[in-house]
């Protein structure tokens, strides 16, 4: 995607049409990442011992309200406090950098993409495997406000059960990590070559294929990125400049991109420059001061000459409504072209 905006273009247009954070919240985004980085080293117990706050109290200011004195590491972590809160704070578990050996093979794993494909696939795997396979399933929930875990034989000759507390002290995401581990401790006490574990839960099984994952950190980091987006939102509500592309575009979205999807580079700027208003028309240039350009009137005299012009002459419609989906707005772009009001799209090819 080329955007080929002209310098009189909104920043925050451009960050809308291109689906690109502000600066500000991308600075946000990394400031969190490396506050998490840090806090969950191995070797963040030691900077938290070093650490002497009562010695550098000002006027027998505590430490939280001189921070003026605070290091850039403080910085960061009070950053983290004010945007997640305390208490998940606390709870961020530190990570060790290898989970498992450098070596180690992660097992096979297989997730349907539906129910009724899973059935079929479970058939099928159990039918094929030898007689000497184990074949073993897995359930975690939480049923009365207690969480378990659960892992028994296909012929129900060992069932392993695991309590891990009550709701509030457990998650039935662990309560499912912890049924697979007990399907693994049944298999490597039976001995067997060939082990079949089936569980129904996407995220263990994920997590079992590739266990440098953390959950909690993973869920503050969304958490963080969805207060990102409605931040974003509302800066682009309140947002003064580019206002003729917040007519077609109301909010940040990711579908704005496919406006761009396997589209040329020269349509995909001319797109760009219809749906911000900011194209080399008359009114456009009038309102530049760019010099010969006297008024801002059409050819026919008739209006204005700017992108929802030629259309409306065309077809009574209105441009701007036509930009907001992929098909439309690429006919739009070659429409802009075959007029030949824009000297630089001139070279386009007429095949394209």
């Amino acid at each position: 995607m080329v955007a080929g905006a002209f310098k009189a273009t909104s920043t925050a247009a451009l960050e809308i049409e291109c689906y690109i954070k502000p600066i500000s919240q991308q600075l946000d985004k990394h400031l969190l990442d490396a506050a998490m980085r840090i806090q969950t080293s191995p070797l963040y117990q030691y900077i938290q011992k070093v650490r002497v706050p009562s010695r550098r109290r000002i006027a027998h200011l505590p430490w939280e309200k001189a921070n003026w004195t605070w290091s850039p590491l403080e910085k960061v972590e009070h950053y983290l406090r004010t945007r997640i809160g305390q208490e998940p704070e606390q709870q961020l578990e530190p990570k060790q950098p290898y989970i498992t050996a450098p070596w180690w093979k992660p097992p096979t794993v297989h997730i349907a993409p539906d129910k009724t494909r899973g059935k079929e696939e479970h058939d099928s795997v159990v039918s094929r495997s030898r007689p000497s396979a184990l074949v073993l399933y897995t359930d975690g929930s939480c049923i009365n406000d207690k969480v378990g875990a659960s892992a028994v034989t296909a012929d129900g000759s060992i069932t392993h059960r695991s309590y891990l507390g009550r709701a509030s002290e457990a998650t039935v995401y662990a309560a499912e990590l912890r049924g697979i581990l007990s399907a693994l401790q049944i298999a490597y006490k039976k001995d067997h070559k060939a082990v079949i574990v089936f569980t129904d839960n996407q995220a263990a099984i994920r997590s079992v294929a590739n266990p440098d994952r953390y959950s909690l950190v993973a869920a503050m980091r969304a958490v963080h990125n969805s207060l990102l987006l409605v931040e974003w939102k509302e800066a682009w509500m309140n947002e003064k400049t580019g206002r003729e592309l917040n007519r077609i575009c109301p909010e940040p979205t990711t579908k704005v991109l496919l406006l761009h999807k396997s589209v040329p580079r020269p349509f995909s700027s001319l797109i760009v420059q219809m749906r911000t208003a900011k194209i080399g028309l008359r009114q456009f240039l009038y309102l530049r001061k760019v010099p010969d350009v006297d008024d801002d009137k059409c050819e026919c005299r008739r209006g204005s000459q700017t992108e929802t012009w030629g259309e409306r002459t065309r077809d009574q419609q209105d441009l701007r409504k036509v930009l907001g989906a992929p098909a439309p707005a690429l006919k739009a772009a070659k429409f802009m072209r075959n007029t030949g009001l824009l000297g630089q799209f001139e070279a386009i090819p007429q095949t394209l």
